[in-house]
Formats: C-alpha cells, sequence, structure tokens
C-alpha cells in the first residue's frame, strides 16, 4: 500500500513541533505500523527524502486558506 502525502506531512508537522529526530520518527511509524497493520513501516532515509519533497508552496496555500489573523502572522523556513 502506498501512504499518502499528508501522512508525511503530519510526520513533519511532528518534527517541527517538537524537534524529532528522524530516527524517532522511525519508530513512532514501525509501532504505528504494528498497532494499525495497515502499512509497512518505512526506514528513517525513506521518511526524510518524502518530508524533504514536500512542496513549500503547498503548505503555505494551506495557510492563506486558514481563517488566521494574518497581521500577526509569521512564517520560518527553514
Amino acid at each position: 500500500m502506498n501512504i499518502p502525502i499528508e501522512f508525511f506531512e503530519i510526520l513533519m508537522k511532528i518534527r517541527a513541533l517538537w524537534n524529532v529526530p528522524f530516527r524517532i520518527l522511525e519508530s513512532f511509524v514501525r509501532i504505528l505500523s504494528k498497532i494499525t497493520g495497515k502499512f509497512r513501516p518505512i526506514s528513517y532515509v525513506a521518511i526524510f527524502k518524502r518530508i524533504r519533497g514536500i512542496e513549500v508552496k503547498k503548505m503555505m496555500d494551506e495557510i492563506s486558506r486558514c481563517n488566521i489573523n494574518k497581521e500577526n502572522l509569521f512564517i520560518i523556513i527553514d
């Protein structure tokens, strides 16, 4: 089964919020895989490549569609 990009967007947000290393994300996905049985575990290299492949423009479009007070919105891209 092919894992949807939204799953990697969630992993990316977890990584950004709590500064989680890719190896820890790999463990998280492995445990989630055992619990759900819906997908196979993914290596940290695959997680890294998929997260790095997410387009920033898509994320920015998502933010602009939200009902956020744009006067106080700061976006930092690393």
